[in-house]
């Protein structure tokens, strides 16, 4: 008897034993994600602009998450919580400073657009999952652009000679003013000065 309950106790601590090995090499519940779009352009003042995440279905049982790191100056995101098998949108918020590092005022030759690389980062416990997103900001927003431009069309007509004479408010030959319904308005040499 005693050789049987020695045996069956080594089987119950073997047992034992190897679902901790499993657990303890990485057999534990993970979890892979990926976000839609991969890069993406936000504009200050923007709010509301989505990115998709979604967990791939495998073994990981538990809410995941999310939050975006490497984020410039003035971006901000809201919270996301996800299972596996689902997924789910993060918006993004620029304020009216978003990015400002990247466009000193001191800077004459200032770029319209800063480039990020954000990570999106799903953790749970210890088990993190991750994917890169290529965040644009930029200065030039095509929405706040007017879809008809009526701006006056100025032609200078020097018939080729210099218009700075000794007195600089005086303009040579003409200058011809079209506004956009085609009117026209004429100042010939000697008529007006500027």
């Amino acid at each position: 008897m005693k050789v049987h309950t020695l045996r069956s106790t080594l089987r119950a601590a073997l047992g034992i034993l190897f679902v901790l090995l499993i657990a303890l090499t990485g057999h534990s519940q993970t979890f892979t994600i990926s976000s839609n779009p991969k890069a993406l352009t936000i504009h200050p003042g923007d709010s509301n602009i989505p990115i998709t995440v979604s967990v791939a279905p495998n073994t990981y049982a538990g809410p995941i998450n999310f939050t975006l790191t490497g984020l410039p100056s003035g971006i901000t995101v809201s919270p996301l919580t996800l299972t596996a098998g689902s997924s789910g949108t993060i918006n993004l918020s620029a304020g009216l400073n978003a990015d400002q590092e990247a466009f000193p005022a001191t800077d004459a030759g200032n770029p319209n657009a800063s480039v990020n690389n954000v990570t999106v980062v799903g953790a749970a416990g210890t088990a993190k999952g991750t994917t890169t997103i290529a965040l644009t900001v930029s200065l030039t927003n095509p929405s706040y652009m007017p879809t008809e431009v009526n701006l006056p069309i100025v032609r200078i007509d020097t018939s080729g000679t210099p218009v700075v004479r000794q007195n600089p408010k005086h303009i040579s030959n003409q200058l011809v003013s079209t506004n956009s319904q085609g009117s026209s308005f004429r100042c010939e040499d000697g008529e007006s000065t500027v």
